[in-house]
């Protein structure tokens, strides 16, 4: 509908300066002697006008801002989630949110930790010992907010899954998602008077951490977790 009414819309302003010049061809200036130079200028008019109308109607999903975190900052985020993680008080740190849980009933005195494929999943696990033997397991997914450039990418991170089968416990990451940037800069014939410094292919991608935070029954045991660094909670 939107590229209808850009056609209308150019139609018309082709239409308007064409009646427009027919009317004052009488009108002798020196910039229209000659038919070719001066529909090569109102060919340029209406690109100039046309292109206008085009970009306004160019889909831009996001446009990059000013990085949310510094190297420096997002460096301290990622420490502060190890900790928070280790003391057990994540649900307590703002900048955390949990993306998914599950809660699986569990009767076994033992579980394995594998995941699809021996596929790396490039997350943290913790895991926390309940008072009692509750049987139930609980896992709770945190994570935070991820950006390149300050383009906000948290929703567009392909995240993990999981399935238990008899006594194991499987992780896996969907297929990789594919994001596509585009950056711009602007000329040296400008920045040299505005001051801005040429950034090329310079780019910050803040990736945030993630965390599988396990709640586990008083007495179930763990085994065969090659896959996986599992640190106990401590609280």
């Amino acid at each position: 509908m939107s590229l209808l009414i850009l056609f209308i819309i150019v139609a018309i302003i082709v239409v308007s300066i064409t009646l427009f010049l027919r009317k004052s061809i009488k009108i002798k200036t020196t910039f229209f002697n000659g038919n070719g130079t001066k529909w090569l200028l109102v060919g340029y008019l209406i690109v100039l006008i046309a292109s206008f109308f085009i970009y306004q109607t160019i889909a831009i999903d996001k446009v990059a801002n000013e990085p949310n975190l510094t190297h420096e900052e997002f460096d301290e985020l990622y420490a502060t989630f190890q900790e928070a993680a280790r003391n057990g008080t994540l649900d307590s740190l703002e900048e955390s949110f949990v993306v998914e849980d599950w809660r699986i009933e569990y009767e076994e005195p033992t579980i394995h930790l594998n995941t699809r494929n021996n596929n790396h999943m490039g997350v943290s696990m913790f895991a926390e010992r309940k008072e009692t033997n509750d049987g139930e397991i609980e896992v709770y997914y945190y994570t935070s907010q991820s950006s390149v450039e300050g383009i906000d990418i948290t929703e567009e991170i392909s995240r993990i899954n999981l399935e238990v089968e008899g006594e194991t416990m499987m992780f896996m990451r969907p297929t990789p998602v594919d994001l596509r940037f585009a950056k711009f800069t602007k000329e040296f014939t400008i920045t040299q008077f505005t001051g801005e410094r040429q950034t090329f292919d310079q780019h910050f991608t803040a990736m945030a951490p993630e965390i599988l935070y396990l709640k586990i029954p008083k007495d179930l045991e763990i085994v065969d977790y090659a896959d996986f660094y599992i640190q106990e909670v401590v609280k």
